[in-house]
Formats: C-alpha cells, sequence, structure tokens
C-alpha cells in the first residue's frame, strides 16, 4: 500500500473554497487525466449531510421490507433522485453539473445516482476489485464517479480503495498488485467529495462496525451514451414543470430517441433529441 505521506503525490486534493478557480481554469479535466483521482474537502454543510443520511437510511429500510436482505443490491439504492427530493437537490447543484461538463463536455448527462453504502459487519457486490466502465479508450474518459461521503471513511468501516493511475490498465491487477499500488480513502470525512475516472481499479473495504457506512455515487457519461435508467420517464409531469432546462439536459431530456416517425418529423424545438449536445 502507498505510504500516506505520498498520498498527495499520487492524487490532487482540494478544500471547496479553492476549488473553483481550477474548475474555472478548465484545468479539473487535465488533473483527472493525470492524477485518476480528485479529493474536494467539505463540499457540503453538516446539515445537508445529516439530511442525505437519514433519508437514505429510510430508503434501504423501504428496499429491505421491499425485496429482503436477501436482495442482489442489498444497500444499494438505485435512482436516487426519484426517491427523494434532497438527493434531486444533490444532482441540481451547479457545482456537480459543471464539474461533469468541464470533463465530459457540455452535454454531459447523469449515467447513474445510487448509494454506496456497507451494511453492518458486512460488505457488498463492491468488494471486488472493479471498474465503472468496461471501456477503455486511451486519452478519452466516457465515464466520470463522484462518491460523496456521508460518514466518516475508516479501516474499520470499509473505507473504499483506489489504484489511481490504473485507468489504463483494461485487465483486472491481481490482489497483489492492487494492494500494493492502492490508496485507502480512510481520512475521506462526510462532506467530502472524491472524484475519479470510471477507469480506476478500485473496491469497498469491509464494513467490521455495527453501523452502516454511507455514501451517494452520481456517474457522468457522455452525452450520447445509455443511461443506467429511462431517467426522464420516471419523474412525476408536475415535477418536471419546475426543471430549468440546464438540469433537464443534465437528467437525459435533451438526449431521448423518438419513439415514431410522427415524433422525428417535429420541428427541431418540439423534438425529443435536441441538436448540439456532443
Amino acid at each position: 500500500m502507498i505510504k500516506k505521506e505520498n498520498i498527495n503525490l499520487i492524487i490532487q486534493e482540494f478544500n471547496s473554497n479553492d476549488f473553483g478557480d481550477i474548475l474555472l481554469e478548465n484545468g479539473i479535466n487535465n488533473l483527472i487525466n493525470q492524477k485518476g483521482v480528485i479529493i474536494i474537502r467539505n463540499v457540503f454543510e453538516v446539515e445537508l449531510i445529516n439530511e442525505l443520511r437519514k433519508n437514505l437510511q429510510e430508503c434501504i429500510d423501504e428496499d429491505e421490507i421491499k425485496y429482503s436482505k436477501e436482495y442482489i443490491f442489498y444497500g444499494m439504492v438505485h435512482a436516487l433522485m426519484i426517491r427523494r427530493k434532497c438527493f434531486q437537490n444533490v444532482l441540481n447543484d451547479s457545482l456537480v453539473m459543471n464539474i461533469m461538463r468541464n470533463i465530459l463536455g457540455h452535454g454531459a448527462i447523469v449515467h447513474a445516482f445510487n448509494s454506496s453504502s456497507l451494511p453492518p459487519f458486512s460488505t457488498n457486490f463492491a468488494g471486488k476489485i472493479h471498474v465503472d466502465s468496461p471501456r477503455l479508450i486511451p486519452g478519452y474518459i466516457t465515464n466520470v464517479v463522484m462518491t460523496i461521503a456521508l460518514d466518516d471513511f475508516t479501516n474499520e468501516n470499509g473505507a473504499m480503495e483506489i489504484w489511481p493511475s490504473s485507468f489504463n490498465q483494461y485487465i483486472a491487477p491481481t490482489d497483489k498488485e492492487f494492494e500494493k499500488n492502492r490508496i485507502i480513502l480512510d481520512t475521506l470525512k462526510a462532506g467530502d467529495l472524491v472524484l475519479f475516472n470510471a477507469r480506476c481499479w478500485h473496491k469497498g473495504g469491509v464494513n467490521t462496525t455495527e453501523k452502516w457506512r454511507h455514501a451517494i455515487a452520481i456517474t457522468g457519461c457522455r452525452s450520447y451514451m445509455r443511461q443506467q435508467f429511462d431517467f426522464p420517464s420516471m419523474f412525476k409531469k408536475e415535477d418536471e414543470l419546475l426543471f430549468s432546462d440546464s438540469f433537464k439536459q443534465f437528467l437525459g431530456y435533451h438526449v431521448r430517441t423518438p419513439k415514431k416517425i410522427e415524433e422525428f418529423l417535429l420541428p427541431p424545438n418540439e423534438r425529443l433529441y435536441k441538436m448540439g449536445q456532443e
């Protein structure tokens, strides 16, 4: 494992107050290409983190009743912006959208917005070494993951482990190779954000405590790629009326395909798919 005193040489770290200039200078794209991983401290206020944690636990409890603890995705709540308004507000945050657009282009869209939680005394399917994007195009990022800690990450509660410079490695590393090059994100605090190239090999740890370890993860992708769900069809019409055009674009409203010829032949301003997304 990489020594802690060398971590800042491997990944880039910012305080949220200092991050705006980097974003405005379009430097974040270069940093992700070079480092693979960026940590931004103190992005979200304590009150919001507490609200998100409370609502996430409620969603997990609801899913347990519906699917049971044997559910293959136990502890992972999908499409969070559909489940609670507070998660929708996170996704609609200008910093979140600007980061994704800076790296993935102005037409960047949400691929997925799920929880990344570890149950007490357990791990989950993310405990295996994996990447969050199957495609590798050298020098070209297709997906970016933004993980927001809702609890402090520690060795005891299964802090995320990641190999920052592994994004150009197509074949999965061996356990020994991964352990030699990994960084354990056990200094991540509630409200911190870790941003990484989805091609970085990573895994979750094992939660050896009696409490859940909560986080949420937003995955962004290029405008021409498929989303995990057809998000625009999942919102209520009355909710759509309150969305800004910028937020609707990020949710994927502007890259929907027509269901019939008549929709395809509509005037450009009425079509589901809007021009200029790439």
